[in-house]
């Protein structure tokens, strides 16, 4: 007796229309839902970097001038000075980075930024940051919570106040909700810490 042979059909007929359809419409959500995070994500990252370089600057700073036991003045110009409600930030290279005043006018505007004594051992004047010019210098901006700073011999502020440093990305208002606007604070015993810029004032971490 014969046994009926059995045919086997291949039902897989690949995807249908509607499954197409289906697949691209969930990659578009995805897509639309995951690139601005990752980009946002990016910004943040460069912003919060950049935060990180400043307060190791501000650090070494303190350091090294405390060392030499000598004042450090620090002058800022108008428009980078922050007020309530009234946010003026510049670039960094107008307001920390002093490298590139080389001329003798600029050498001036230098002294006029961050005057302290040179350092003994390199001859070199002291900087706001160990590395400038860096990555993401091009991408953030800074301002500052007043227009005169004076770091006193031993390291603390002479006057007993604070000097808040706010860094933001430069496309913090190209995304919704704004990016968030991160700070470092010299305090007036000269202890530095890094917050956000939250009610007008740096909430430290």
């Amino acid at each position: 007796m014969k046994l009926p042979l059995l045919r086997l059909e291949n039902k897989d007929d690949g995807f249908t229309l509607l499954e197409c359809l289906i697949v691209v419409v969930m990659m578009s959500l995805i897509m639309g839902w995951g690139l601005p995070n990752i980009r946002r994500q990016l910004m943040n990252k460069t912003t919060n970097n950049y935060t990180l370089r400043v307060e190791a600057g501000l650090q070494s700073l303190r350091m090294r001038q405390g060392v030499m036991k000598t004042s450090c003045n620090m002058q800022f110009k108008d428009n980078a000075v922050t007020s309530i409600n009234n946010l003026k930030f510049q670039t960094p290279r107008d307001v920390l980075e002093l490298s590139h005043l080389r001329s003798p006018t600029e050498l001036v505007e230098r002294d006029k930024r961050l005057k302290c004594s040179k350092d003994p051992i390199t001859n070199q004047q002291f900087r706001f940051l160990d590395t400038e010019r860096g990555p993401g210098s091009d991408k953030v901006e800074i301002s500052v919570s007043r227009k005169n700073f004076v770091i006193s011999p031993p390291g603390t502020s002479e006057d007993g106040g604070s000097l808040i440093i706010l860094i933001r990305s430069r496309k913090y208002d190209k995304v919704s909700p704004p990016l968030q606007i991160r700070c470092v604070e010299f305090t007036g015993n000269g202890l530095t810490r890094i917050g956000s810029w939250e009610n007008n004032m740096c909430e430290t971490i």
